[in-house]
């Protein structure tokens, strides 16, 4: 998958203990993005799947993205969002902290993310320079690619 043009929209959000780390991902794979919902569990589920919840009337799984990014599990919280995610042909919640809006990219400084993060290249597509910080940008394409689609055809509500 091609990493988000420079003039491209994408949703920032960040991640419980993630030290006020900002990631995003393209706009146009962001579906919605909903309250913190009962989340229901999934006997015997892999590390990294939530459970699932009832998106008007669709049966959708929720994982969890930390640990993915090199971060410790999450739990949810009151306060917490789901953001539902469509690429490759899936659809699924991601458990976020906080959304915290649709950035331009535009023309800021971007670097390659195996430049910054060599533990983390094929996670991290770039980083994106803010005045005030950094976009670490996540490609749905890549998490799907590195054992997220496995993960999701292990739930039998999650297929295609």
């Amino acid at each position: 998958m091609s990493q988000p043009a420079a003039t491209e929209f994408v949703v920032t959000f960040s991640l419980r203990g993630a030290a006020g780390a900002l990631y995003a991902v393209a706009v146009k794979q962001v579906e919605t993005v909903l309250p913190s919902l009962s989340i229901a569990p999934v006997p015997a589920a892999s590390p990294g799947v939530l459970g699932l919840i009832n998106l008007r009337g669709a049966v959708l799984p929720v994982l969890d993205f930390a640990p993915w990014l090199g971060l410790a599990p999450g739990e949810q919280h009151l306060d917490d969002q789901i953001m539902v995610l469509r690429a490759d042909g899936r659809r699924f919640g991601v458990l976020v902290a906080e959304v915290r809006g649709v950035e331009l990219l535009g023309c800021r400084v971007r670097v390659a993310g195996d430049l910054l993060l060599p533990g983390l290249d094929h996670r991290i597509d770039g980083v994106v320079v803010l005045d005030d910080g950094l976009i670490l940008l996540c490609e749905v394409g890549k998490f799907l690619a590195s054992g997220g689609d496995a993960l999701l055809a292990s739930i039998p509500a999650a297929a295609p």
